[in-house]
């Protein structure tokens, strides 16, 4: 029930609130990357344009876009991933997942990374 409850609220906040998503990066090839605060150590990281599979079977990818709700340890500069949402390019959602809190794996993220960007951007906005 709570993994259909946190698809709800991520397609809600997606629809309702898209004005709050701050642009945080585009890449070469076109993806563009978003951050939504969720709370004092969590936000919420829209990446759009990006590959996804509309099944496990699926050998060609389609475009679409990835939410996925981080944590963040801004004292020990540590990232983990509680939920993450992937839709495919009708807004339909192909797959998603989340991890109790108390089992997020908190880990450094790898220099130069998406990881380390969404740490640094997070983290220089709640000082």
């Amino acid at each position: 029930m709570s993994r259909y409850l946190i698809i709800v609220f991520a397609f809600i906040s997606t629809l309702g609130y898209s004005q709050e998503w701050e642009h945080i990066s585009t890449s070469d090839d076109g993806k563009e990357v978003f951050m939504r605060p969720h709370s004092k150590s969590s936000a919420w990281i829209k990446t759009t344009n990006i590959d996804v599979y509309k099944s496990y079977l699926d050998s060609e990818p389609v475009k679409g876009e990835i939410i996925t709700l981080y944590r963040f340890d801004c004292e020990k500069l540590k990232i983990g991933t509680l939920a993450t949402i992937q839709y495919d390019n009708e807004g339909k959602v192909v797959r998603s997942d989340q991890t109790e809190e108390i089992l997020v794996k908190m880990e450094y993220p790898y220099p130069d990374s998406y990881g380390e960007l969404f740490l640094k951007t997070f983290c220089k906005s709640h000082n």
